[in-house]
């Protein structure tokens, strides 16, 4: 038995009304799984009830959501990866301007962050999960050309 077969039957067990996975639903999986290297999960000396407990565990998160959110966040696995990627390079950026470091963003840099804010607003189950990390961002981003002097939530506990 794989890691996403039990992902799989963990997802279904604890979210009722969970769509029928396609072929992004289950390649988002596979990644999600692979990203947090769940296989490791899987054990020759483990039995099949402790990896479910395990899995369970790790994955109790997407029990609180909506199964719409659920199936919409491993469709696009690879846009919220892209996205917190882009999001960690801003960040950086900005904690670098906010040490007196003379940075500069690249407009392919924003280009690319703007592109991905646009893709994921148009998942209108990802406005709720995102809008925060998304705020931050754009702030970041102006914080980093001049144009304003406050700092992100996440640029704020750096100061602290």
């Amino acid at each position: 038995m794989t890691i996403e077969t039990i992902m799989l039957a963990c997802l279904k067990k604890h979210i009722k009304g969970l769509p029928e996975e396609n072929e992004e639903f289950l390649k988002g999986i596979s990644e999600y799984a692979y990203d947090n290297n769940m296989s490791s999960f899987l054990k020759e000396d483990s039995t099949l009830e402790i990896t479910e407990f395990l899995v369970t565990a790790f994955l109790d998160p997407f029990f609180k959501m909506p199964s719409k959110m659920v199936n919409t966040y491993f469709e696009n696995y690879s846009l919220v990866k892209k996205f917190k990627m882009l999001s960690n390079s801003v960040f950086e950026l900005a904690k670098g301007k906010m040490q007196s470091h003379d940075v500069s963003l690249s407009e392919n840099l924003e280009k690319q962050v703007i592109d991905c804010i646009f893709e994921i607003y148009s998942k209108n189950e990802f406005e709720s999960i995102f809008s925060a990390e998304i705020s931050d961002v754009i702030m970041e981003m102006d914080f980093i050309k001049g144009r304003t002097d406050k700092y992100s939530v996440r640029l704020s506990r750096m100061v602290r």
